[in-house]
């Protein structure tokens, strides 16, 4: 059975770890669950886009391969006073990956939907990582190349569109 990556992602980010995540940025945590459960998808389907830009499997792969073992550790990180670059890392990678204009649009719709405003961008940042290593994973035990992660993300197509937030699609038109 294919891997349904939106609920790898959203089975790993338990209430307890959503509340860990608002407690690092300094948010609300109903508000920053809100952000999550639109976030994981919008970012899912902001990568699947990315793969049809040039030399944007490969940046994928690559990033995904930086970010393995990050579900393994992302708990410990929070603990820690390394919230902050978590979320830099992510900004970063999503620069590269959807470049500023997408990642500014997607971060302002996730923070409008949420309530979280300019914080979007901390929420959006923070996923980043959990979403590559989530890829990486299944790049590791499955051996996958840039190919296979286009093939992967396209597979999941219907899980990401069924696991967008009722309100929250209308949002993204402006993002990619």
């Amino acid at each position: 059975m294919a891997t349904n990556l939106v609920s790898l992602v959203m089975n790993f980010l338990t209430p307890d770890m959503i509340g860990r995540i608002a407690s690092a940025l300094g948010l609300d945590r109903n508000d920053t669950s809100t952000a999550v459960n639109a976030g994981v998808p919008a970012l899912l389907a902001a990568l699947v886009g990315a793969t049809t830009k040039p030399g944007g499997p490969q940046k994928i792969a690559d990033a995904a391969k930086q970010e393995m073992g990050t579900l393994d550790k992302f708990a410990s990180i929070l603990g820690s006073a390394g919230a902050s670059s978590v979320t830099d890392r992510g900004s970063n990678i999503l620069t590269s990956l959807l470049g500023d204009r997408d990642q500014t649009a997607l971060a302002n719709s996730i923070g409008k939907y949420s309530g979280l405003g300019a914080a979007g961008d901390s929420v959006l940042g923070m996923l980043a990582p959990l979403v590559m290593g989530a890829i990486g994973q299944q790049q590791g035990s499955r051996g996958l190349d840039a190919s296979s992660i286009t093939n992967l993300l396209t597979s999941q197509k219907d899980n990401i569109a069924a696991a967008i937030p009722s309100g929250f699609g209308r949002l993204l038109g402006g993002t990619g």
